[in-house]
């Protein structure tokens, strides 16, 4: 090991000249102190935490010079370079010249350092290697070490430091020409030249003009200092990568270590099977386990809440699946029974009129319920079969109106919350006003009545379920989530649109109704039918307004373009609406039409056709794409329809308008329909059939024989127009 003693009065001076700067400076130092394997370093800390190390530099002061000294050799190079910068009297010691061997024992004492190459000096040396400033604009930190220039620059600051060698290639050629050296100067595998080398290199180049032997001395020289300053890079660069592995090295140790120690303590707090079940590769994946520091007294207190709720919810995921596991069975089972179930039902057991109401039932409202959960959640030791179900089978007419007495006494606490001006003796759920929205901002279900709302189980709510509860609620509905299937409803799933209120009364208050006591039977018996005047005032050129009953009415006051206030109605006088029933009548009667034949959009290509066959859309891929096979709906065409609202069968788009003599015109703006008087047989022109056998030609028109293959064969042509807009 290097050693160095520096004479006394050199050291007394330059120690007692700065004695009064020590006092001031040590509540703010940091305190470098033993040999190189027992060092200490007390780091800055607040003043009131700092008052008991008060004085601590001034008393190291006192040491005798010999102790001093036998300190600084057993240092390493870090701790040096930290001392140096601590206090003015150490700096003005250990960056003297006189210092030299105290830098050079540090170096010595650094496992696996290289010595400090002949281009710089030891305290450069030090910075380069524990500094991360950049050396180009002092700002920042930079853990790259350009070593072959002893630099670290920033990514900001290195492309203007640097040149391509390609741009002294003249000035290279030069050299060689005149010295022999191709390449005086350290050029990267990228092709790179620091600028500075250059710079320094030309100078000292221009300045030996004349002096051939001088200019081929300097460029042997600098030659090679290139070879030298390559091996020690690489040697640099050695150190460094095994400074990396150690310091890992040392982190998965100290990283361990606590996690066994914090596993001992669990296992105090009484979670040995929960660690047992979780394994040590997930549990020091924790934020509070994957720390490189030791786990202290002092440490425990502050990650013990964070450690065991973990455990509490690893302990209920565990739950969860051991009855999960369990209870799968079960409910395929129920699947299966269910299918039965609804096959078997009649609908006099609930509503004769509502032949519907076992279907807005699903299996999982079903699964929840205690008949049925009795036997799907059965012990893990029973043994449960099909047969089992039959128990609750006579009970399902009870269940039924049990689930929806339960829903509509829910719905109706919504309602009168929303709206505490209803009389206290009225149902809200069957008033004409009482709707409501799926609670996802995504779905199209707006303003549903009872009971067709019960019905909607949107698929876009299943992010909603909770997949850490153990529960028997949580695993039904997290399985039923996983095969897509709706989840138990709930009164989360539907929101009230309090905006819309006031317009919707508003609007039965038109109709000439109380809204608070009018029921939605009462205006579809009335059959109302109405126009939007804020539209028809709105309108320039369309002679020709859409009619409106009480339901589609609301939709269109939610429209964007009405969103500022209600609309202004105008009630139809009865002897026009007599007609726009008519007309809706003869609209349900050809959508029933077995010969309207449902549209095929190609998705091939965007804004591609429509076919009305799927014959003819295999024809238009294969021409078309040039795909042949199979095609799959979704994936390569969709099936286009008609719209029309849910549960109202009045068609969108109906219209009137007022001719010349007075009358009324009823139309729809998508389709066209011929006047098909009662009783007549309905019929197709012969026009038609010329104009279809125009469309296909001679080879692929074939003659139907009979009129089912008749009714087959006719295309709806209106469904150009409406496919069109």
């Amino acid at each position: 090991m290097a050693s160095f003693s520096p004479s006394s009065s050199n050291l007394t001076s330059t120690m007692s000249d700065d004695q009064s700067d020590d006092e001031s400076a040590c509540s703010s130092a940091t305190l470098v102190t033993g040999t190189v394997s027992n060092a200490v370093v007390v780091k800055t800390r607040p003043r009131q935490a700092m008052r008991r190390w008060r004085g601590a530099l001034q008393r190291l002061m006192k040491l005798p010079l010999e102790v001093v000294y036998l300190v600084i050799e057993n240092l390493e190079l870090r701790d040096v370079l930290s001392l140096a910068r601590t206090d003015k009297a150490f700096r003005g010691m250990l960056m003297s010249q006189r210092a030299k061997g105290f830098w050079q024992a540090a170096i010595a004492n650094t496992p696996g350092l290289p010595s400090c190459p002949p281009n710089m000096e030891e305290p450069q040396y030090a910075h380069l290697l524990y500094d991360s400033m950049c050396h180009g604009c002092g700002r920042g930190k930079t853990s790259k070490i350009l070593f072959h220039w002893g630099v670290r620059y920033c990514k900001d600051c290195l492309p203007l430091r640097v040149i391509d060698q390609r741009e002294l290639a003249p000035f290279f050629n030069e050299v060689q020409q005149k010295t022999g050296v191709a390449k005086p100067l350290y050029v990267t595998m990228d092709g790179e030249i620091h600028l500075r080398e250059v710079e320094g290199f030309r100078e000292k180049w221009d300045a030996l003009e004349g002096d051939e032997a001088g200019r081929k001395r300097l460029a042997e020289d600098s030659a090679k200092q290139v070879v030298l300053r390559r091996t020690h890079a690489s040697a640099c660069a050695q150190w460094k990568s095994n400074l990396g592995y150690a310091r890992r090295a040392e982190n998965k140790s100290i990283k361990a270590a606590r996690l066994a120690a914090i596993k001992e303590r669990l296992r105090e707090e009484g979670y040995a099977k929960e660690l047992q079940v979780i394994g040590d590769f997930v549990l020091a994946k924790q934020s509070f386990v994957n720390k490189a520091t030791p786990l202290t007294d002092r440490s425990w207190p502050k990650i013990r809440t964070d450690a065991i709720n973990y455990l509490e919810q690893e302990r209920t995921v565990q739950i969860r699946r051991e009855r999960e596991r369990v209870v799968r069975p079960n409910i395929e089972m129920f699947l299966k029974v269910y299918d039965e179930w609804l096959q078997a039902w009649d609908p006099n057991w609930f509503d004769p009129d509502d032949p519907e109401a076992i279907h807005r039932l699903r299996p999982a409202d079903f699964l929840i319920m205690d008949e049925i959960r009795l036997i799907v959640d059965a012990p893990p030791g029973c043994i449960v079969f099909p047969r089992n179900f039959e128990y609750a089978h006579p009970k399902l007419p009870d269940m039924v109106i049990r689930w929806y007495t339960r829903q509509r006494m829910v719905l109706n606490g919504m309602f009168r919350a929303a709206l505490p001006a209803l009389p206290k003796d009225t149902e809200p759920v069957g008033l004409a006003i009482c709707s409501f929205d799926c609670a996802s901002p995504r779905c199209d279900g707006k303003f549903m009545h009872y009971p067709d709302l019960l019905g909607h189980h949107c698929t876009k709510l299943q992010s909603t379920v909770n997949i850490w509860g153990s529960s028997y609620v949580n695993v039904i509905e997290e399985y039923m989530a996983r095969l897509e299937h709706p989840l138990p409803w709930q009164r989360m799933h539907v929101r009230i649109n309090r905006r819309m209120l006031d317009h919707v009364c508003e609007l039965v208050r038109t109709c000439g109704y109380d809204p608070f006591l009018v029921s939605q039977q009462v205006l579809d018996a009335q059959g109302l039918r109405m126009t939007c005047a804020t539209c028809a005032a709105s309108a320039d050129e369309e002679t020709d307004e859409e009619v409106f009953d009480w339901r589609r009415a609301i939709h269109h006051q939610a429209e964007f373009l009405h969103r500022h206030g209600p609309c202004k109605w105008t009630v139809l006088p009865e002897e026009v609406a007599a007609k726009v029933r008519a007309f809706e009548a003869r609209l349900r009667e050809v959508r029933s039409r077995p010969w309207v034949q449902t549209p095929f959009k190609c998705k091939m290509k965007r804004r591609c056709e429509y076919m009305y066959s799927y014959d003819d859309l295999l024809a238009h891929v294969r021409d078309a794409h040039g795909m042949r096979g199979e095609l799959q709906e979704g994936t390569h065409y969709v099936t286009c329809s008609i719209w029309s609202m849910t549960g109202n069968d009045l068609l969108h788009g109906t219209r009137v308008r007022l001719n010349e003599p007075g009358g009324v015109e009823v139309f729809s703006k998508y389709i066209e329909i011929e006047d098909v008087q009662e009783g007549e047989e309905e019929t197709v022109e012969e026009s038609e059939v010329e104009e279809k056998d125009r469309d296909l030609g001679e080879e692929d028109y074939v003659e139907p024989s009979t009129d089912a293959e008749f009714d087959q064969w006719v295309e709806f042509d209106a469904f150009d127009e409406y496919m069109g807009h």
